[in-house]
């Protein structure tokens, strides 16, 4: 005796629980970039942007970053990965490499170890990176 099959209805996907993509594409990635010239802190903040974008790190491992962590002879990065990732050494793209000489040239020699300080010299916190990237792109 044969049964008829039918499919379930297609009303929703079967991994509608899934998150809807949170990443940017590179076409966003530069439009968010050409908003940075027109700030004070520009190189910094494209030093940024482009260190997140490349490298895919999150806001607190782009806050953690270190001087130290970045090698401008050698355009390497050491990336302290967190939520048990792997870290890793990792190259800096030839754009990136000349935004982070300027904006270390601009740093100066501040004495404390965060590569990205705030306007006040101090580390940069999850919520202010936010605010700026917010600033940013509006």
């Amino acid at each position: 005796m044969r049964h008829k099959v039918e499919s379930p209805p297609k009303a929703s996907p079967v991994d509608a629980h899934e998150r809807t993509r949170d990443y940017l594409s590179e076409e966003e990635f530069a439009l968010l970039l050409q908003g940075t010239p027109h700030s004070r802190y520009r190189w910094r903040n494209a030093a940024m942007l482009m260190l997140t974008f490349y490298h895919g790190l999150r806001v607190t491992e782009l806050c953690r970053l270190k001087r130290q962590d970045v090698d401008l002879t050698h355009g390497r990065i050491w990336i302290q990965r967190l939520k048990g990732s792997l870290s890793t050494e990792q190259p800096l793209q030839a754009d990136e490499l000349r935004t982070l000489k300027r904006y270390v040239q601009q740093r100066g020699n501040a004495q404390l170890p965060w590569l990205f300080l705030n306007e006040r010299g101090d580390q940069f916190t999850r919520s202010a990176i936010n605010y700026l990237v917010g600033i940013t792109a509006g």
